[in-house]
């Protein structure tokens, strides 16, 4: 895994963030309407330290992922829409690898 933060260039930093997207069209309780065509996401992260991300490798960064998808469910994405709609913020991608499954 330091051969790859070396050969991207990348910085390491104590802890380390991997964002990627989810896809939430079943996630949500009251479904999309019919004919409605589109991808619906939303940007996940994980953090953990870099020594672990090092030394466990990728296969730990899959499950961290892997988890974090899990927890998603009708009621987080309601949350995290209210939260947006509000605040209007929106995530800092300058500099980031977004990890997409499209």
């Amino acid at each position: 895994m330091e051969e790859l933060g070396a050969s991207l260039k990348a910085p390491f930093k104590p802890n380390s963030k991997t964002p990627f997207s989810i896809n939430v069209r079943e996630r949500v309780k009251s479904s999309l309407p019919s004919g409605f065509y589109g991808n619906v996401f939303m940007l996940g992260c994980t953090q953990t330290n870099v020594k672990d991300l090092t030394e466990k490798g990728l296969g730990y960064t899959t499950m961290l992922v892997k988890r974090a998808k899990e927890r998603v469910d009708s009621e987080f994405v309601k949350l995290v829409v209210e939260s947006t709609s509000r605040s209007r913020a929106s995530p800092d991608s300058i500099g980031v690898l977004i990890l997409s499954q499209w």
